[in-house]
């Protein structure tokens, strides 16, 4: 399963030389997986992928696979039917409708 690891390097030009080589070679292995590596989020998106983490751990707790697609949608299939949630009041909606519920922030 793919997972994102983000990292924070001392020196700007460090993160500068690694992005630089990386996208030089097209692709990386390592230990038989391709790896990518991207610029980190910006601040308005990283709080739009966090207002829907309430909704992530909902269906973590259902155990129904979902995706989140850049910049922040949530992605998810339930009973046969796709859903795309791009927004925080769509995701509430989509919930209620949906599970007859809206899970908390906490």
């Amino acid at each position: 399963m793919p997972r994102q690891i983000y990292t924070r390097l001392l020196n700007a030009s460090h993160a500068q030389s690694i992005l630089q080589a990386a996208k030089c070679k097209k692709f990386v292995i390592w230990r038989g997986s391709e790896i990518t590596f991207a610029r980190d989020l910006p601040f308005p998106i990283k709080q739009e992928r966090q207002s829907l983490s309430p909704f992530c751990k909902f269906l973590t707790n259902k155990s129904i696979k979902f995706q989140i697609k850049y910049p922040a949608t949530l992605s998810f299939q339930y009973k046969s039917v796709m859903y795309s949630i791009k927004n925080l009041q769509e995701a509430k909606a989509t919930f209620l409708k949906t599970f007859g519920e809206t899970p908390t922030s906490s």
